[in-house]
């Protein structure tokens, strides 16, 4: 039998792995063999007992040593590629997915982030997983990353992805016309390579052990961008470096062609023609590359005259201006989260500086989506996404809450039905029993604080989202970075040690902000004394001595409290 996998490696680990779980044949697998050397099977193939022998495709034993084993009475387990013949007996290892890998991770004791990052990155292969976790000398590198290709594959760590296909010219004339994506035209410009010789490339780093490549229907993808960043960085060169930063802004300046159209319309953009001109897979691929550029270390030393985070400064000064429009914002979508990993203090900025001018796109962008009818897109979404991923780093929770602040200021732009909103997002990293940041709480109760002398008004409405409700609600994780490391040691259980110590500061920090206003405290007061016994002693006897200078009488809380002299 033939066991195929997309790594060799990957299959012995598969064997390595069903070995040690399965104990109730141990004195079976006790007989298997991992044999490469051809005497050596010759002897074991005349055993008298029946062995597992187990061999590399590409050891090159004969198929009269196979059969001469089989017709001993010895089982034969051939491992690599996919068979050539159909009717070859085979089994097919599947790349694991990675939300198992993920949760394998987990309980191996790997955090959240860490586990999520590197079962992404080794997209469902093991031989890349230990590549990505050891440093251990002994690892196996792929043929792709020796010294002799290095530098002629090191372009394609730049580009992440494309579409494989041939590009047609638009008919204007035809009602519902196919906008054919030109990302081969790119490419080939782009490698300076012609087309035969890039099918060779992609057709020979495909189909080999620990391919390079992978192919998805029309679309060819690194197998993991971590992997081939850092194998083959080093050997980029400064004019694959500056051309890479022209395709990026050729690939990245273009607004989404779907906001052309009538807002009920856009739901239809593919049906009329409105797409990008490059596809989302060479779009997303060369975001990603920003962040890793940024991110992500690298074998070796960059070549002379390669500044990788220079490059992404220049990249993003053009695709994302001051002065942005809205489309512009909208275009990337879900993909602002990679520009957060990429240059967080760059976001940032461009958000302050137009949610302080006259004019704020993104207060337009808020406008644009509508729920409540069929079609309508919600643009904001990915811009909370961005937010919620740098709002993990303790060094920018302030100013993620203080953005967050001015956007819940125009969130009434949004339709009411809708729960994914500014407001909800500041809940969920500040949330009392779940925070969702690695910031400590005197930096999250200074952000609040920070908050409230900024805007009052914004800040008690967040601190009213705060207190405890009953019943108190559910909460999704938010969204965490695939790179940097701000998420990293956070667990569902490491947030809950100190609930306690939290729920307390939040108290006094609510206790702060309400004052002597009688309306803040009819607001507070129900869901202040389901904090704990500490809180409820406190902020009774707070309320006590407002009551005694005559700055609160028992009518001002209309809460259904009624508390005597």
């Amino acid at each position: 039998m033939l066991l195929s996998s997309s790594s060799v490696d990957d299959s012995f680990d598969f064997l390595a792995a069903f070995v040690s779980q399965n104990t109730k044949d141990s004195a079976q697998l006790e007989r298997m063999f991992v044999i490469d050397d051809v005497d050596a099977w010759r002897q074991l193939a005349i055993s008298r007992d029946p062995l597992i022998m187990v061999a590399k495709s590409s050891f090159g034993i004969s198929s009269t040593d196979v059969s001469q084993a089989v017709n001993k009475g010895h089982h034969v387990l051939i491992v690599g590629k996919r068979a050539a013949s159909q009717s070859s007996p085979e089994l097919e290892i599947p790349r694991q997915e990675s939300y198992l890998l993920a949760n394998a991770l987990r309980q191996c004791g790997f955090d959240e982030a860490t586990a999520s990052s590197k079962a992404k990155a080794c997209c469902g292969s093991s031989t890349i997983l230990k590549r990505l976790l050891t440093k251990h000398p002994d690892v196996a590198f792929p043929e792709w990353s020796q010294a002799e290709y290095r530098n002629a594959l090191a372009p394609f760590a730049l580009i992440g992805g494309w579409q494989h296909l041939e590009p047609v010219e638009l008919n204007k004339n035809d009602p519902f016309p196919v906008n054919s994506q030109i990302d081969l035209t790119c490419l080939q410009d782009f490698m300076g390579l012609s087309r035969e010789t890039l099918e060779a490339a992609v057709g020979r780093w495909s189909d080999c052990d620990q391919p390079l490549f992978l192919k998805f229907r029309n679309n060819i993808v690194i197998t993991s961008r971590e992997d081939a960043w850092y194998l083959l960085a080093s050997a980029i060169t400064p004019l694959s470096l500056k051309r890479f930063e022209d395709l990026a802004t050729l690939v990245l300046e273009e607004d989404n062609p779907a906001l052309e159209m009538e807002a009920e319309k856009r739901w239809l953009a593919n049906i009329y023609g409105k797409t990008h001109s490059l596809s989302s897979e060479i779009r997303k691929g060369i975001l990603e590359t920003l962040a890793l550029m940024a991110t992500y270390p690298i074998s070796g030393i960059p070549a002379m005259n390669v500044d990788f985070k220079a490059s992404v400064g220049r990249v993003l000064d053009r695709i994302l201006p001051v002065g942005a429009s809205w489309q512009r914002w909208t275009t990337f979508d879900r993909e602002l989260a990679l520009i957060a990993e990429a240059d967080p203090d760059f976001l940032l900025s461009r958000l302050e500086a137009d949610l302080n001018s006259d004019n704020s796109q993104i207060a337009h962008l808020f406008g644009q989506g509508n729920t409540e009818d069929f079609g309508r897109a919600n643009y904001h979404c990915g811009l909370l996404w961005a937010l919620e991923t740098i709002a993990w780093s303790p060094e920018y929770l302030s100013s993620v809450t203080r953005v967050l602040g001015r956007l819940m200021e125009i969130e009434n732009r949004l339709p009411s039905n809708l729960g994914n909103r500014p407001s909800e997002t500041l809940r969920t990293i500040f949330l009392w029993w779940l925070p969702h940041t690695n910031a400590t709480i005197p930096q999250r109760i200074a952000a609040l604080n920070r908050l409230a002398s900024e805007q009052p008004e914004t800040a008690w409405s967040l601190t009213l989202k705060l207190i405890p409700s009953m019943p108190e609600g559910l909460c999704n994780n938010s969204a965490q970075p695939r790179w940097r490391e701000w998420a990293i040691g956070w667990t569902r259980d490491n947030a809950r040690q100190d609930t306690n110590q939290y729920a307390n500061a939040i108290a006094d920090f609510v206790l702060s902000s309400a004052g002597d206003d009688p309306h803040k405290w009819s607001q507070i007061l129900e869901g202040i004394l389901r904090y704990n016994l500490r809180v409820t002693k406190a902020h009774l006897t707070h309320w006590t001595e407002l009551r005694k200078t005559r700055r609160i009488y028992p009518v001002d809380l209309r809460c259904g409290l009624s508390l005597t002299n």
